[in-house]
């Protein structure tokens, strides 16, 4: 086995683990097992649990952001840009769920108390994330296709809203195209007057 792969084996590991069990019960024998290798093995290419956690987050978070990048640089409206970008997070995370209460703020805050180096590796992956979203809203406001609203408001609000939707799935919901629903709040909010308008047939037009 490869020392990339087997990296990534024992992340895939953690990944399954601490959605589980929680990053505070999970142990790195727990993990090991898991991944089928000696403890040992583990401490070859992480410091501790806590080193685990970091890089299961930072893995996350820079797929995240080369999805961002790559939509980015199609040939799309910002809008479409941002709708392409949410809805390719939220299949991802249909698809993995236990990463959602790993990238929560409730669970880096806890780490980040535990180990200071969390807060050097991966609030600057949080910004770069947010910078990345920023920079999809900020020429949509210079085009007019947004209205003049803070970027970085705008990008909080926008990485923010995509846990909802599997916690629509958890709780079982009655919510209607869960996506279309967030995306079409995120764009127009939920004042009167705001909503889409309807198309020739009668139907409201859903965000793309």
């Amino acid at each position: 086995m490869k020392e990339v792969s087997k990296r990534e084996t024992i992340l895939d590991a953690a990944l399954s683990v601490v959605a589980a069990k929680g990053y505070i019960s999970t142990k790195v024998e727990d993990i090991a097992r898991k991944a089928g290798v000696a403890k040992g093995t583990v401490y070859l290419y992480f410091k501790d649990k806590s080193d685990i956690y970091i890089g299961l987050v930072d893995s996350i978070l820079s797929k995240g952001l080369e999805l961002v990048r790559e939509i980015d640089s199609r040939p799309l409206s910002q809008r479409e840009k941002l709708s392409e970008v949410f809805a390719a997070w939220v299949r991802g995370m249909h698809e993995q769920p236990g990463m959602v209460p790993l990238v929560s703020m409730e669970s880096i805050n806890l780490a980040a108390r535990e180990v200071d180096r969390f807060k050097q590796s991966i609030k600057p992956r949080i910004r770069e994330l947010i910078e990345a979203i920023a920079a999809i809203v900020r020429p949509g406001i210079e085009a007019g296709e947004f209205r003049r609203v803070d970027p970085y408001m705008a990008a909080l609000m926008f990485v923010h809203s995509f846990p909802m939707n599997i916690m629509v799935v958890r709780h079982k919901l009655p919510v209607q195209d869960p996506v279309g629903t967030t995306l079409d709040m995120f764009f127009h909010g939920i004042l009167p007057g705001t909503e889409p308008k309807p198309n020739h047939n009668g139907n409201h037009r859903k965000p793309l």
